[in-house]
């Protein structure tokens, strides 16, 4: 009984702090960044990686294609080693 009314007013004491606490904090984002962060993280299927857009998506595609470019090379690098040895 004590310890459940302890619990109550110690969780009331702690909600008002933090409720306390977030109405000091005001927020010094420009509109451009609210816009974007609001952007960013609605709910639409699409993977963070090409929320941005066609900017998003041809740097995308270009990572990928060179990182498969990178990975042929290797493998032919590899191949070299091995068969001319």
């Amino acid at each position: 009984m004590l310890s459940g009314i302890l619990k109550t007013i110690i969780q009331n004491n702690l909600n008002r702090t933090i409720l306390l606490q977030s109405q000091r904090y005001k927020s010094t984002l420009q509109p451009k960044m609210i816009r974007l962060q609001q952007k960013f993280q609605e709910k639409n299927n699409l993977p963070i990686h090409l929320k941005g857009g066609a900017k998003d998506k041809l740097l995308f595609l270009t990572t990928m294609g060179l990182t498969g470019c990178g990975l042929v090379y290797t493998l032919v690098f590899l191949a070299g080693y091995i068969i001319f040895d």
